[in-house]
């Protein structure tokens, strides 16, 4: 039972320090500590609460808007996927959970970003919002590709220290 605490206790911390360390719209090392997260605790529920916490401080610090319903409706898609297509911990189905995961929050928050900000709701003016978020949607995905090789750098230096000792 303290196994499960420690590492619970420890994904919140980290969650915790990707999210409030980075900037407001740099998100992409809270991203990449979910995708890594969903390996480490068995409850998607007990996850989705951390990742809340997390947020919301966030909130708290950043400031809040209403469109950040839609953030918190991709957190919480994100991890449903995540859990429903969890695989085995390796670098390579990390990278490819970065890009469904990515798709899923530059989709469902952009659709927040649209439906709570814009000034006509035609198919255009969508489209119009999601081309000129994919600047934004692209940088996201290349840094979350970089922390997830990050994690898993420290997770085979980790494992490598574990044989010697």
């Amino acid at each position: 039972m303290k196994k499960i605490s420690y590492t619970s206790l420890s994904v919140l911390v980290i969650l915790l320090a990707s999210k409030l360390s980075s900037s407001f719209t740099n998100i992409s090392p809270f991203i990449a500590t979910i995708i890594f997260s969903v390996y480490l605790l068995k409850d998607k529920y007990h996850l989705l609460f951390m990742i809340f916490i997390s947020q919301a401080l966030s909130d708290l610090i950043y400031g809040a808007h209403i469109s950040n319903i839609f953030v918190y409706l991709s957190y919480f898609v994100v991890v449903l996927f995540l859990y429903n297509h969890k695989k085995e911990i390796s670098l390579f189905n990390s990278l490819v959970s970065s890009i469904y995961v990515n798709g899923i929050f530059f989709s469902v928050s952009n659709l927040g970003h649209f439906v709570f900000f814009s000034d006509s709701y035609t198919i255009s003016t969508l489209l119009m919002s999601y081309n000129d978020a994919v600047p934004l949607g692209w940088n996201l995905m290349l840094s979350t590709v970089l922390f997830i090789c990050v994690y898993h750098m420290l997770l085979a230096v980790n494992k490598k220290r574990l044989v010697k000792a």
